[in-house]
């Protein structure tokens, strides 16, 4: 089965993340199960705080390139859902220590935690899609990273692979994007992709693994070589070091007065914010949480109250605001206030503006009173686009259909 792994109206924009000790988690997928829990993560809202249960397309899954959907497409999607509901991801939450007493012929593997990734997983034929949710266990690592120890991967990047060992390779890179280099131990890195009793031969590891990935991440912002190396007084190849053009990581911050160095960042340096801080608050922008003149409001208000004297140490409130979005409204407020005086005085007919959350709200309504067994997409063209809406985004990237005079 060949094609893409999400539909072309599908917003490839999107921004997919997972804490980085699920990124290295222990697991191995096959193609069809690595677009389903791609198509899964591509629907978690940066304001979830809990796992919804979601429909996936039939084709999403088996990109079927326009045929109509085989017996033996339903028997592997079955399958796929009986195994994937079953699977468990091995998290490691402590690195193996170094010197411990052991017991002769003991091996001491650190912490772990094996982890049901899915909660269930069903097929509804009036939909023509598959109903599936993500398991409570996994929640941690996968909603609500706004800050800490996360990698972020472009769904358009994502579009261009279709081996599953080559998503995992891809995220395993990306983790290190900003160093461009990565090395495993061969045994390692099998493990990690489920292969632990695959590919004997390192030679058909190379052929089947290393160089299809290679071949297919080449289309993405992470084509890489690899090197083989063998570690002295061994033979074989025992480890891999993967090369590639660096990335703009999210762990590394413009020098101080450099000419890339956005005003929030210097602000924000200038009240003698950790780097560490910025580096949270950076996260949150790139995500979409709100735009970088939030954080500008912010320090000029608190700034106020500090020389009123209300609050004694300025960096401290500023970040707290910053990170539990106290301001926001306010700062929401009075940027709706500036657009509207900016605008011309004669009368002017307002355009007509439905928020995307609330129109996907009415489909699932719909849906629910069973008025319509359209997909979504089909019915925002029908109910929307189709009578001279337009999708658009504000300056905060919040998505409606608006229809202008």
């Amino acid at each position: 089965m060949q094609g893409n792994l999400f539909p072309e109206t599908q917003n490839s924009s999107k921004l997919l993340v997972q804490r980085n000790d699920l990124v290295n988690a222990r697991f191995g997928f096959t193609t069809l199960e690595m677009r389903l829990f791609m198509a899964m993560l591509s629907r978690i809202r940066r304001e979830d705080t809990e796992f919804h249960e979601v429909l996936i397309p039939v084709r999403e899954i088996i990109a079927l390139s326009g045929r109509r959907p085989s017996r033996n497409d339903y028997d592997q999607l079955e399958r796929m859902c009986d195994k994937i509901t079953s699977k468990k991801l091995t998290i490691r939450t402590s690195a193996p220590p170094r010197r411990r007493k052991r017991r002769a012929g003991e091996e001491d593997m650190g912490d772990f935690e094996k982890i049901p990734l899915m909660a269930y997983a069903s097929y509804s034929s009036e939909h023509c899609a598959l109903k599936v949710r993500f398991n409570d266990y996994v929640r941690d690592h996968l909603l609500q990273l706004n800050e800490g120890n996360f990698t972020q991967v472009e769904l358009i990047q994502l579009l261009k692979l279709k081996s599953a060992h080559s998503f995992r390779i891809y995220w395993l890179l990306k983790q290190r994007g900003e160093y461009g280099e990565r090395t495993f131990g061969v045994d390692e890195l099998k493990c990690l992709l489920g292969l632990e009793e695959d590919y004997s031969k390192f030679s058909m590891f190379r052929i089947r693994v290393l160089k299809v990935a290679q071949r297919e991440l080449a289309q993405t912002n992470l084509a890489f070589e690899f090197e083989e190396k063998t570690l002295t007084g061994m033979s074989g190849v025992q480890e891999i070091r993967f090369v590639f053009t660096k990335l703009k990581g999210k762990n590394s911050l413009p020098e101080p007065g450099g000419a890339e160095t956005p005003k929030w960042m210097e602000a924000l340096r200038a009240i003698e914010v950790s780097e560490a801080s910025i580096l949270a608050v950076g996260q949150r922008i790139e995500l979409g949480h709100f735009d970088p003149d939030y954080v500008l409001f912010v320090i000029a208000e608190l700034k106020k109250r500090k020389e009123a004297g209300k609050i004694m140490t300025l960096a401290g409130y500023v970040v707290d605001a910053i990170k539990n979005d106290y301001k926001l409204p306010e700062y929401l407020v009075r940027l709706q206030k500036r657009q509207l005086a900016g605008q011309p005085k004669e009368k002017k007919v307002d355009p007509v503006v439905y928020l995307m959350t609330d129109v996907r709200a009415g489909y699932e309504l719909a849906v629910k009173r069973k008025l319509t067994n359209e997909l979504f997409e089909e019915y925002l063209q029908r109910i929307y686009l189709a009578q001279g809406f337009q999708i658009e985004k504000n300056r905060l990237g919040i998505e409606a259909v608006v229809k202008r005079a």
